[in-house]
């Protein structure tokens, strides 16, 4: 009986290749298989992520305007009640590229990164000829040290109630134009646009401002700058809306706005 059993655990030990069993041994090599899964995994994850931080800022660079590069011309106006507001001129020293020669356009060309591409709002331009504009208030400096033009929605416009309006136009021709909405300092700036902003009474419509005009033959372009093309047919979306801004005086040919049928 002893010698039975002791034949039974020989056959065992030789069956599992040695005293030890199958379940006992290390698999070495399976966990070293799935450890560097794991690692080739973790890189290629990291890869990625680094990958995508990288194109954006590189695609970034590529957007117009672009610094150093691209030279925008958008015309602009500013109505209050019942007249354009004279055209305003830098007061920061152009720190941004994006400014005015007082002649009612806004000149974008970007000087430093944050004033590129999506950084062409309106609120760089705003700041620069020391205006302040929301979708509920009108601030711009008056020349000769006066008193500065301030108008919020519900003040007086003659006898009505007034409004702060933003239209931007696809042409001189186009006296409808397209409303901006949101936050005017965040709108961006846009080559050929037409854009008016208004403190106007209440069912008022605002029209393309005189400075259109000017589009044409602005005063800064030089020999390789070309004139700007023509105001694209088709109104920009609220978000991508261009800056508003003075323009020259208005005349009885040009009114700044019409009341709605």
């Amino acid at each position: 009986m002893g010698r039975a059993s002791s034949n039974k655990k020989v056959n065992r030990a030789a069956s599992t290749g040695g005293g030890r069993t199958a379940r006992g041994r290390t698999p070495i090599l399976w966990y070293s298989t799935i450890f560097l899964a794991v690692v080739v995994g973790i890189m290629g994850v990291y890869v990625s992520a680094t990958s995508e931080k990288i194109r954006p800022s590189q695609a970034a660079a590529d957007v117009p305007p672009r610094l150093g590069q691209d030279h925008w011309h958008a015309a602009y106006g500013i109505y209050v009640c019942d007249a354009w507001v004279p055209g305003l001129t830098d007061a920061n020293s152009d720190r941004y590229g994006i400014h005015s020669h007082g002649d009612g356009l806004i000149h974008t060309h970007p000087a430093v990164k944050s004033a590129a591409g999506k950084g062409a709002t309106l609120g760089k331009f705003f700041e620069e000829v020391d205006a302040k504009v929301t979708n509920s208030s009108i601030s711009v400096p008056k020349s000769s040290g006066a008193k500065r033009l301030a108008v919020k929605n519900g003040d007086k416009c003659g006898k009505d109630k007034g409004e702060v309006k933003a239209v931007v136009f696809k042409n001189a021709a186009d006296t409808k134009g397209t409303p901006l909405k949101g936050n005017p300092n965040d709108w961006r700036i846009q080559n050929g646009q037409i854009v008016a902003v208004g403190f106007v009474a209440t069912g008022t419509q605002l029209q393309p401002p005189p400075s259109v005009a000017n589009l044409a033959d602005p005063t800064d372009v030089g020999p390789s700058d070309g004139a700007p093309p023509a105001p694209s047919d088709g109104a920009p979306p609220a978000p991508e809306g261009t800056p508003p801004a003075e323009g020259t005086a208005t005349t009885a040919a040009t009114p700044g706005a019409t009341t709605a049928p």
